[in-house]
């Protein structure tokens, strides 16, 4: 199986305070291979993530980790091609109805 793995990571933070840190959370994404190649569009290699691919992973990621109330917001602070952890749970902590899954693996 060669679903698309990516490692993101969220920045939990206060708007009124946005240069203070704020908690990070890194979240792993698996978007199943199917949907990955149609975001990627005909003609692309695979492997190779567009910008399609890592936007579809931060919205599964931020929908992993919930929209929090405000005044807290989140951003994307970076993303990673991953591959599936060794130790990731059976079960993801979010799941899409295209398939695409979210588990949240490790807070700062």
């Amino acid at each position: 199986m060669n679903d698309c793995w990516v490692t993101v990571h969220l920045r939990r933070y206060d708007v009124g305070k946005p240069s203070e840190y704020g908690e990070e959370i890194e979240v792993v994404v698996r978007i199943p291979e199917q949907h990955a190649q149609i975001l990627a569009g005909p003609g692309q290699q695979p492997g190779i993530l567009v910008n399609e691919v890592w936007q579809r992973a931060a919205n599964v990621a931020t929908k992993t980790v919930g929209v929090p109330n405000p005044p807290l917001a989140i951003e994307v602070r970076r993303q990673n091609d991953s591959v599936m952890p060794p130790d990731l749970p059976i079960t993801s902590n979010f799941q899409d109805e295209d398939g695409a899954e979210g588990w949240i693996y490790g807070q700062m």
